[in-house]
């Protein structure tokens, strides 16, 4: 759709009027010919107000409901003014991913009446990434978002939204884990016919605990995953329960889920497979457990107890749940591109977001995608980040 001019000779001189079209192929010769939608009239008795007020309209309409698809507007010789850069592309695939698997709209569906659903979506994604992509970093969540990476969306961060998010995944996290998983089944073709089972023991260090004297804290963690290495399931234990009592409540409760029978997989060298599998089985299963287990090395392993204000256990609990979240992520990632985390993260860490002033306000410009990072979105059939952003 366009606006277009055409001129007419009269008998005394030449018109030009002015008309809205639409081009369009036809159906019996094949070609282009403009359908004209509105004619404005003679170009030069045009109401130049009303084509403002409808430009107007339209640029309000977009800034309103599709604010990335409005580039800026500027006048000849207006200053532009940089104000920083943030991290874009590692976020931005992790939360195309995110809503692939349909974990946002899982959430939207699992919150309770008068829960604000977009915030605590958006803030529940911003813990899952901050555990994939600042592992290291000592860099509380607000300060993370605030000066190193953009999350489209992300509500301002302050400790009663935290309340609200943790609350959530402490009463939904069973539930959650069960909707993913069916979720996962249907969106990326993930298959159940062999779940395996398996305990680790993970150290976990945590900050804003006196009496723990920031010692790392053990526990056990029961893990399912598919054949393919993608987790399904996880459950906290404390350190000291029995291995043996860790996997049979584990495999009562995926059998709640519809589930076949776990396989139970070695994970200790004196333990043994308790059921019968052929050597490419076993072989199978140990590659993908040792990729599962890489994996989860690279989440964060310390919990900031400082926002949660939640008993510690809770803490560790919720903690658990959210590198759950990110290791689905970071193993549908590396299994469908078959690259591993840090080669994915290293194609997209460049990919920055620019933010910008000028008369008419800030917004933000993307960096353009290079052939590398294109092939990444394009082979998992995520959306690109728009080049522009309404800030």
């Amino acid at each position: 759709m366009y606006i277009r001019t055409i001129t007419r000779k009269n008998k005394n001189k030449t018109v030009q009027y002015v008309q809205l079209a639409h081009n369009y192929r036809h159906p019996q010769t094949g070609q282009s010919q403009a359908k004209i939608l509105y004619n404005f009239g003679r170009i030069d008795k045009l109401d130049v107000d009303a084509l403002k007020r409808l430009a107007a309209s339209i640029m309000k309409f977009l800034k309103q409901h599709m604010p990335h698809a409005v580039p800026p507007i500027l006048a000849q010789g207006q200053q532009l003014e940089f104000l920083g850069a943030k991290q874009l592309g590692c976020v931005w695939f992790l939360d195309e991913l995110w809503r692939k698997l349909g974990i946002k709209q899982i959430i939207a569906k699992t919150c309770l009446t008068g829960e604000d659903y977009l915030s605590l979506e958006r803030l529940i994604f911003g813990l899952v990434a901050n555990s994939c992509l600042a592992s290291k970093s000592a860099l509380t969540l607000k300060q993370w978002t605030e000066n190193k990476v953009f999350i489209n969306g992300l509500p301002t961060i302050e400790k009663k939204l935290l309340h609200q998010a943790i609350n959530f995944l402490h009463r939904a996290g069973n539930s959650l884990q069960k909707q993913v998983f069916t979720s996962a089944l249907k969106n990326i073709n993930l298959t159940s016919e062999k779940i395996y089972l398996t305990t680790t023991c993970l150290k976990i260090k945590t900050t804003a605990v006196p009496k723990n004297n920031h010692q790392p804290t053990r526990i056990i963690i029961a893990y399912a995953f598919t054949k393919e290495g993608i987790p399904v399931y996880c459950r906290v234990w404390p350190e000291n329960t029995d291995p043996q009592t860790v996997l049979a409540a584990a495999q009562k409760e995926l059998a709640d889920w519809g589930l076949q029978r776990p396989i139970r997989i070695a994970t200790e060298e004196k333990e043994r497979v308790t059921e019968t599998l052929n050597i490419a089985e076993y072989l199978s299963s140990r590659k993908q457990l040792s990729a599962l287990k890489r994996s989860l090395q690279q989440l964060k392993p310390t919990i900031d107890c400082n926002p949660f204000y939640q008993s510690l256990e809770i803490s560790i609990e919720i903690h658990v749940l959210l590198c759950w979240l990110g290791l689905l992520l970071i193993r549908t990632a590396e299994l469908q591109l078959g690259q591993s985390w840090p080669q994915i993260k290293s194609k997209l860490e460049n990919l920055q977001l620019g933010h910008h002033r000028c008369e008419e306000g800030e917004f933000g410009l993307a960096s353009p995608l290079s052939p590398a990072q294109a092939a990444l979105f394009r082979k998992l059939d995520l959306n690109p980040p728009p080049r522009y952003f309404q800030l």
